[in-house]
């Protein structure tokens, strides 16, 4: 099926002649040279790639027309937080699983928008820990201090038909070119006001 996603082939290159003037880097460089490539092209390959996974998702779907896919908003909440709304799995802290909303999860995502409570109060959830990203889980913790619950939604920082964001400049052209109200990076603070 991943072959209806994306036509391959294969190139063979016989008897190739390039010029000296042509070369990149010198003789004996051409493997740092394609590496150096692939590094600066690593944000690409790794959108192209999920590219071909969901195409591959989508003709799955079509083939099988029993599960229509999904892909619903995450939210991220810190890990000591998590069981006061959510029974979760380790694996949340990876966006790898669902989460079950308990009682006062399902009371406060209820009244969001459709896309956060899914059916049978089922969530995408991201649990931060304080080991993996300590900026990010005193932030949901403070936000839960003048907020209804410490948690933040999650998406991929990107505009419609743009690459993801790899690099600040890219985050304060995304920023400045949508509709969020702040940009936070590191310890910086931008906002539009």
């Amino acid at each position: 099926m991943a072959s209806c996603a994306l036509p391959s082939c294969e190139v063979m290159l016989d008897d190739c002649f390039v010029p000296d003037d042509a070369v990149l880097g010198g003789p004996g460089s051409g493997f740092r040279v394609a590496m150096n490539v692939f590094e600066r092209a690593r944000p690409i390959i790794g959108a192209r790639a999920v590219g071909l996974a969901r195409g591959a998702m989508e003709a799955a779907v079509d083939y099988v027309k029993h599960r229509e896919a999904f892909r619903p908003f995450a939210l991220s909440i810190p890990e000591d937080a998590c069981a006061d709304y959510f029974n979760c799995s380790p694996n949340g802290r990876f966006m790898a699983t669902m989460a079950t909303a308990n009682e006062k999860g399902h009371k406060l995502l209820q009244v969001l928008p459709e896309g956060f409570l899914l059916k049978d109060n089922l969530v995408r959830l991201h649990v931060v820990t304080v080991e993996a990203n300590p900026l990010f889980y005193r932030l949901l913790n403070r936000s839960g201090e003048k907020g209804p619950a410490p948690m933040f939604v999650n998406t991929s920082f990107n505009l419609f038909g743009e690459p993801l964001v790899v690099t600040p400049r890219d985050a304060v052209r995304s920023y400045f070119c949508s509709g969020a109200d702040a940009l936070l990076i590191g310890n910086f603070l931008l906002t539009k006001t």
